[in-house]
């Protein structure tokens, strides 16, 4: 048996093509995935004392992201995902942004959820589980940026975001709210220089 994989379609040989016998088209990871996987590095960063907060706590599993990010969001930022009607239309199906432009714009409302003062100290539950919610719609928001990007470029991405952040390499450990907003930059960066590579 021969298995092979091509990211260049349009490249691979129609003769070549014509003599698979099972052809599979797999996609860029869908929104769920793409939450999953940005939260599995998040919490992988946090471990190795990157982010200060333990996020293996502070970031909830994509269904229950999706369940309580607007009333979450709304509640601890008074900005909800429900406010937002294009990025509630790309969780919740109704319709889906066309272009990176588009869906970077639908999470402008939602691109500076934490940036207030509220932390979460080691003992106080109340900070910590109030900011559940809102770390996780940030996380959701980061992820409906990464619209189309490669399961590649989804696992680089923190240490882009890290990389590409000067107050965030001054501050070891980091915050999570802050770590967050500098992942949905870093997401938007990335799609902005792929809409560059494809329109030249």
């Amino acid at each position: 048996m021969v298995l092979t994989t091509s990211n260049i379609t349009q490249a691979i040989d129609v003769a070549f093509v014509d003599r698979a016998d099972i052809k599979a088209y797999i996609g860029p990871p869908t929104l769920a995935a793409r939450y999953e996987m940005l939260r599995g590095s998040v919490v992988e960063l946090s471990r190795a004392g990157i982010i200060a907060e333990d996020m293996s706590q502070m970031l909830l599993p994509y269904a229950a992201a999706v369940a309580i990010s607007p009333p979450g969001a709304s509640a601890a930022a008074g900005v909800g995902l429900s406010a937002n009607s294009h990025l509630h239309a790309t969780l919740y199906g109704s319709s889906r942004a066309a272009t990176a432009g588009a869906i970077e714009a639908a999470t402008a409302g939602v691109a500076g959820l934490g940036c207030g003062e509220a932390t979460a100290g080691s003992g106080d539950v109340d900070s910590v589980s109030a900011l559940v919610p809102t770390l996780s719609a940030m996380l959701l928001a980061a992820a409906v940026v990464c619209d189309g990007l490669s399961g590649r470029t989804l696992r680089k991405l923190p240490f882009l975001a890290h990389a590409g952040s000067p107050r965030l390499a001054l501050a070891v450990p980091c915050a999570g709210k802050h770590f967050l907003r500098a992942l949905h930059d870093a997401a938007a960066r990335e799609q902005q220089d792929r809409s560059q590579l494809l329109s030249g």
